[in-house]
């Protein structure tokens, strides 16, 4: 590729970090470091109003349920939920067929806890997951459609947990 001409850019955010692997990628596109830092604070304020928003629009769209109408969470990993690849078009099928579709992370997951016993769920899509199990068990008209990529070790484990937070 470089006797093409091209280069690759592969930031690894694990070893350096969300916002130095950012600016390091920018500085490789020719920004300078500020025009980079000024450029991830516009994107962060951006994302969080974006899922502000959303959990508005999920809020209203709960709360203005029907009495018996039913909505369907989707549950997963939010790229999972978002990738109409991975999430094989569920949501716009339901949604063609008329039921209301509410991505789990729509709902207030970080503020709930889990409930006792996966207090030491270190992996935070796994705590969103059971958060979000929790939500939906405790509201009449909320029903879930748990999306899992099974070959994913924790998602293994993850079935049996979501299974035991939502109960019957």
């Amino acid at each position: 590729r470089k006797e093409r001409g091209v280069t690759f850019l592969n930031p690894d955010f694990a070893a350096q970090g969300h916002m130095n692997a950012m600016i390091k990628t920018g500085q490789q596109l020719g920004k300078s470091r500020e025009e980079c830092m000024a450029a991830a604070d516009a994107a962060m304020r951006a994302l969080k109003a974006s899922d502000e928003e959303q959990s508005a629009r999920a809020q209203k769209l709960i709360k203005g349920l029907k009495h018996g109408e039913k909505a369907i969470v989707m549950v997963s990993r939010n790229y999972c939920i978002s990738d109409p690849v991975l999430n094989m078009g569920i949501p716009e099928m339901l949604r063609e067929k008329g039921y209301k579709v509410i991505n789990a992370y729509q709902l207030p997951v970080n503020e709930v806890d889990p409930g006792s016993g996966y207090s030491d769920m270190h992996w935070s899509f796994g705590r969103h997951i059971l958060a979000a199990a929790k939500i939906v068990a405790h509201h009449p008209d909320l029903y879930a459609v748990f999306l899992t990529n099974h070959g994913c070790g924790p998602d293994t484990m993850l079935v049996h947990l979501f299974r035991q937070v939502m109960g019957d």
